[in-house]
């Protein structure tokens, strides 16, 4: 077994191709923060790297997690400066949007190469898991991970590389959660899949019952408790889509009955576009994956 715990360098990462970062995903790297801090993780072992021009509110979500003042760095800074790292784990969070070139960043996606190459030539790395959110995730799936699975200048590489990702080749979804944040209750739309990581973090448990709490646990608990709750989010909006689908019905007939009635028109979009976008939800396939699993069960976070 080997203690992903100990010499673990924890980085929480949010690119975007926008001027700012959207809130929610700032909130599920603060409930990152909250839980592994709750989980005794130190201040000086986490690295925070946030895009966005507004300063301000990145680091207004980030204090309702920790009282500890973070130093927010733009995630471009965590490529330019791998070779000051020290640690011999990472634990890598990433947050935000992402679609089949990568990760949403600028100028250019993050692609699955760029990211494990950066991995892989880490100074005095030898052993990270790799926890995707955004959609698309299982882009980043089929690479070669495992140590000596890696060609760096070379030679075979000697860090081993764990990917886990909420969704394989679709988008991810999120769901309204109200969470226990370091000053009271928080509610946002979040990433379900890094929400239950989250939770794992903070209260880990051996959920395959192999007497070890180990990395691999954190990704059954997660696709678990994520799959049942997206059953039942879309369980409970079928009465809703119902009533949506009935709206549509009733615009189609005033619209027929008056087609140069520009308010029966305006309705009709309206009623179309709504229901529309509660069906191109409601029909998201979501299934998390891992890769080099076997890794996974020997990292032991107890």
């Amino acid at each position: 077994m080997i203690n992903i715990k100990r010499n673990t360098k924890w980085v929480l990462f949010l690119s975007t191709e926008h001027d700012n970062a959207e809130d929610r995903h700032i909130f599920d790297l603060a409930y990152f923060l909250y839980s592994i801090e709750c989980a005794g993780i130190q201040n000086q072992d986490i690295f925070i790297y946030v895009d966005g021009q507004d300063r301000a509110k990145i680091s207004g979500i980030i204090s309702q997690a920790s009282s500890y003042q973070h130093n927010i760095l733009s995630t471009s800074e965590f490529f330019a400066n791998k070779d000051e790292n020290t640690h011999e784990n990472m634990i890598f969070f990433v947050s935000g949007h992402g679609g089949p070139l990568g990760i949403s960043s600028q100028p250019h996606p993050v692609t699955p190469f760029r990211l494990l190459e950066c991995i892989k030539t880490t100074p005095n790395l030898t052993h990270a898991v790799v926890y995707l959110g955004q959609c698309f995730a299982g882009v980043f799936n089929y690479i070669s991970a495992g140590r000596g699975r890696h060609q760096v200048l070379g030679n075979p590489d000697s860090v081993d590389v764990v990917f886990i990702g909420a969704t394989n080749l679709n988008e991810s979804i999120s769901s309204s959660t109200t969470e226990t944040f370091l000053n009271g209750d928080l509610t946002w739309v979040a990433n379900v899949f890094l929400l239950h990581i989250s939770k794992w973090f903070r209260m880990p448990f051996d959920i395959d019952g192999d007497g070890s709490t180990t990395i691999m646990d954190s990704y059954k608990f997660a696709g678990s408790m994520s799959n049942h709750e997206n059953k039942n989010n879309k369980v409970k909006s079928c009465i809703a889509g119902i009533t949506m689908q009935q709206a549509l019905f009733k615009a189609h007939e005033e619209y027929n009955q008056d087609t140069t009635n520009v308010l029966n028109e305006a309705k009709l979009d309206s009623a179309y576009a709504k229901y529309s976008n509660y069906l191109s939800v409601n029909y998201v396939h979501q299934e998390s994956w891992i890769l080099n699993s076997i890794s996974a069960q020997k990292y032991d976070y107890s």
